[in-house]
């Protein structure tokens, strides 16, 4: 079990540093944006990025994740058939409908944005769609065939590339909020086009029929409750800009980046982790595996949480002005939820196996509903706070419905007393921090949590293994030494 553990870390590893840059990228654009951007005009960036994901999550019918489930059933020729089959819907759906919502760009930016001015907007993400789809179907068959360096290096590439393009066309061609979607229809355009070179062997011109049906009677279901968790994830944004304003939702966009931080670790590990799952689910200790794969994400992304929340005003201080310091408040929610949002990928896990897909929607509904009241209720009285706290009730509560159904389908005995020690002891830690407001007895707790969630995570078996193997490590260094 070890070596397989050790297999996913690896791959989650150099997952990690692809998807890290990528934030990394958000990161250090910020001071860039916050300073030559108002709050309004940040808030249209993180909107229309927000537009992006919705249109390509709508017309790529959730194809992506329908190839992974079935990939390793076929052999060769089937597993191509079942590739190109997928790219060709995913590319012919997304040429079409974009190519008629060109026409109606002004009434879209009104309805969005509550103003006309951002039709160009509208009209470049729409462009940029069917490359963005290219691209992430590029990506998802270098995760099939393991082979992360590929992705690694598109998907370094097209950051580094869309961070250079967007720091030139806002700086030297004062071209605002536009820039930084000329910026990503450049590098999605780009190095699609080159995953593809690279892949195309793997596709043939012919479109298979059969195995369409089979992909998106898995995917649909699995699609209604992607865009459900779109909408508990994102529908703030419309209701802080209708009840507060555009400005506060360029404030929220900020505080959204920090917490972000939290994705560096759990984006990589879902991208090792639904490949991986699925290539164990016929050894023997695969739900020993399961078990212990959300223990240790557990343990790691709450460090994160924790660090991020103590540190959140210095960090926007950091990276962005003193109109934004607001933001902090929220932090610690959103940090929150992205740690248990990415948690689904593991605890869902059942849902998947069982291809009862269809649970998910009740899951994600439930959880949408629950984002809508408490947005209603608590933006109004408590602004971008109360958005940050309905979030975090509405996954928590899918979250927990997930978990029963996930079980109850597919049986896994999850390690419930260490997960319920590592959340109780992270929690004493926050509200004490928060109530002391004491830089030092930060400090003192942060300092004691680290060994106490090693401990209360790791198995005395596990332990030795790691040490064992950190011992042999440094023995093989010193030896080369």
């Amino acid at each position: 079990m070890f070596s397989e553990l050790k297999s996913l870390f690896q791959q989650t590893f150099i997952y990690g540093i692809s998807q890290s840059l990528g934030k990394l990228a958000n990161i250090v654009l910020l001071p860039l944006l916050t300073r030559l951007l108002s709050t309004e005009e940040y808030a249209v960036v993180d909107i229309g990025v927000i537009l992006m994901n919705l249109v390509c999550l709508i017309l790529g019918l959730s194809l992506n994740g329908a190839i992974i489930r079935y990939y390793y059933e076929y052999d060769q020729d089937n597993q191509k058939r079942l590739l190109s089959t997928a790219l060709w819907s995913i590319l012919g759906l997304s040429i079409i409908v974009c190519a008629l919502f060109l026409t109606s760009t002004t009434l879209l930016s009104r309805v969005i944005f509550g103003a006309d001015q951002y039709g160009d907007v509208v009209r470049i993400v729409l462009i940029s769609v069917p490359f963005v789809l290219v691209f992430e179907h590029v990506q998802a068959v270098f995760r099939l065939q393991q082979k992360p360096i590929y992705f690694g290096v598109i998907t370094i590439g097209q950051l580094l590339t869309n961070m250079i393009c967007a720091v030139i066309l806002i700086t030297k061609f004062k071209t605002g909020v536009i820039g930084m979607f000329y910026a990503q229809l450049i590098s999605s355009a780009l190095f699609s086009g080159c995953g593809f070179f690279w892949l195309r062997r793997n596709y043939f011109s012919k479109f298979d029929l059969v195995k369409i049906r089979r992909l998106t009677r898995f995917s649909f279901p699995v699609l209604v409750a992607v865009l459900l968790n779109w909408g508990i994830n994102s529908i703030d944004r419309y209701f802080i800009t209708q009840f507060i304003g555009l400005s506060q939702a360029g404030i929220y966009a900020v505080a959204t980046k920090v917490s972000g931080i939290v994705l560096f670790a759990t984006q990589a590990f879902r991208l090792a982790w639904y490949p991986f799952s699925f290539s164990i689910l016929h050894q023997t200790n695969h739900k020993e595996i399961y078990k212990k794969a959300l223990t240790y994400y557990t343990m790691i992304t709450t460090l994160v949480v924790i660090i991020v929340t103590l540190f959140s005003r210095k960090i926007i201080l950091l990276f962005a002005t003193e109109d934004y310091l607001s933001a902090g408040i929220v932090v610690s929610f959103l940090a929150s939820s992205a740690m248990i949002s990415q948690s689904f990928n593991i605890i869902g896990l059942g849902i998947l196996i069982s291809e009862k897909t269809y649970y998910n929607i009740l899951v994600y509904f439930l959880g949408m509903v629950v984002t809508v009241f408490c947005n209603l209720t608590l933006i109004p009285k408590f602004g971008i706070l109360g958005a940050g706290l309905a979030k975090f009730l509405a996954l928590l509560v899918a979250g927990f419905i997930m978990y029963i159904i996930s079980v109850r389908l597919y049986p896994i005995e999850y390690e419930k007393k260490k997960l319920a020690s590592i959340f109780g002891i992270s929690f004493i830690v926050l509200v004490v921090s928060e109530w002391t407001s004491s830089g030092i007895i930060s400090t003192i707790l942060f300092t004691a949590f680290v060994p106490m969630l090693f401990i209360i995570g790791v198995d005395q078996k596990d332990r030795r293994i790691a040490f064992d193997w950190a011992n042999k490590q440094i023995i093989d260094i010193g030896w080369k030494k």
